[in-house]
């Protein structure tokens, strides 16, 4: 029996994806849609980098099943980067000497802007990336980088 194709709009443009068996959101971003900024950790939700934001929340594309992707408005790293937020996190993150190997950092970017898009200066930060691991050890870093955008931009970040 055929399954239906699924659509959905991923870094604002409309795409279709037809679901498989066991694949998540994050084999179709990496492997259909070839946007390979989302990394695959632990596969398993609990090291943050293959986040991204969904629908205004962040999440863990290897735990999103494809069966939820019909009608989501997706936004990966390649798209995050280039919105306002986006850019002062990942700036901040280069400018705070938190970006070591790199790998966590797409996460962290999708989980730190779609808090403070929801938030702005009332996020609470370390909640907002207690499911983002750095193997490195650069989370006093991370977390000060992020202080420094929340207070510079208030609500408008």
């Amino acid at each position: 029996m055929s399954v239906p194709p699924l659509s959905l709009t991923v870094n604002g443009a409309r795409v279709t994806v037809t679901p498989r068996a066991g694949l998540t959101l994050l084999a179709h971003l990496r492997n259909d849609l070839g946007l390979t900024g989302t990394k695959t950790g632990c596969a398993t939700g609990a090291c943050g980098a293959c986040t991204v934001v969904m629908n205004g929340a962040a999440v863990q594309a290897c735990q999103v099943p494809a069966a939820a992707l019909q009608n989501a408005d997706v936004q990966t790293i390649e798209e995050l980067v280039k919105t306002p937020a986006g850019r002062a996190v990942a700036e901040a993150l280069i400018a705070a000497g938190a970006a070591q190997c790199g790998y966590c950092l797409p996460g962290i970017v999708a989980a730190a802007s779609a808090a403070l898009a929801r938030d702005g200066a009332a996020t609470d930060l370390p909640a907002a990336l207690s499911r983002n691991l750095c193997r490195c050890g650069t989370h006093a870093r991370i977390l000060g980088a992020l202080e420094r955008v929340k207070n510079a931009s208030g609500a408008e970040a």
